[in-house]
């Protein structure tokens, strides 16, 4: 991934911060989620946080661990700017997950919906780690392959190419689950991916032309009624 195209991503998730609360219902229930599945022994003295966004598992980690000094990072300027905001007390900045520098160690990071992201996820997973404390934790949640399994199967009966981005494969995966959302048409969830910031295809992906897209959203809307299914993953690592 160039930085040009993770400065578009990071721009595509800015431009649209005022649409975001209001749609990214999913992403706040998965943040939901992640945070009852983290699990301490002691409560952690310092947090990282990767991909802050709005704020949506932040608020939840300060409500679990109030005492917590916690640091939020993300690639969005607007992102960092409505976060600094909301979260006075908290160490909020502007940083890219894949390029963390800091000089300190963590005793819990966590990241939310984010590194479905990364360019190249087996490094920056492994950097992220050297960051943790001997016993310290990371939480993850992310997105698998058979992501918006609705629309990807359209497209693959009409032999249209697929735009959505190309998933890893991860490690350390405790669980994974499917998550149903309904919209009133494949053109409406369409517009959905745009106010929640994540449009930005993969890269290669030639866009499809006016007719192919209308057959596409024809067919969606015959075979699936508007349902579309996230396909979320939880990962868990900890440091010996």
């Amino acid at each position: 991934m160039s930085t040009n195209r993770k400065e578009i991503i990071a721009q595509n998730f800015s431009a649209n911060i005022l649409t975001y609360e209001t749609h990214a219902k999913i992403q706040n229930q998965v943040a939901q989620r992640l945070c009852d599945l983290v699990r301490v022994n002691d409560d952690p003295d310092h947090i990282l946080e990767i991909g802050c966004g709005t704020g949506f598992l932040t608020e939840k980690l300060i409500q679990k661990f109030p005492n917590a000094h916690i640091t939020a990072i993300d690639t969005s300027a607007k992102m960092v700017e409505h976060c600094q905001q909301k979260f006075k007390d908290l160490t909020i900045t502007k940083m890219d997950g894949e390029t963390l520098n800091f000089d300190q160690k963590f005793d819990l990071i966590v990241s939310n919906m984010t590194i479905q992201w990364f360019e190249n996820l087996e490094d920056s997973i492994n950097k992220i780690k050297e960051y943790l404390v001997p016993n310290g934790q990371l939480f993850y949640s992310t997105i698998g392959e058979n992501n918006f399994q609705e629309w990807q199967e359209t497209l693959e009966k009409l032999s249209l190419q697929n735009g959505l981005i190309e998933i890893p494969e991860y490690q350390d995966i405790i669980k994974e689950e499917s998550l149903k959302e309904n919209h009133s048409s494949a053109k409406e969830f369409l517009k959905f991916i745009r106010k929640i910031g994540a449009h930005h295809p993969r890269e290669g992906y030639k866009k499809l032309t006016s007719s192919q897209l209308e057959k596409a959203c024809a067919k969606f809307d015959q075979t699936h009624k508007g349902a579309i299914s996230w396909h979320i993953l939880y990962g868990h690592f900890q440091r010996h």
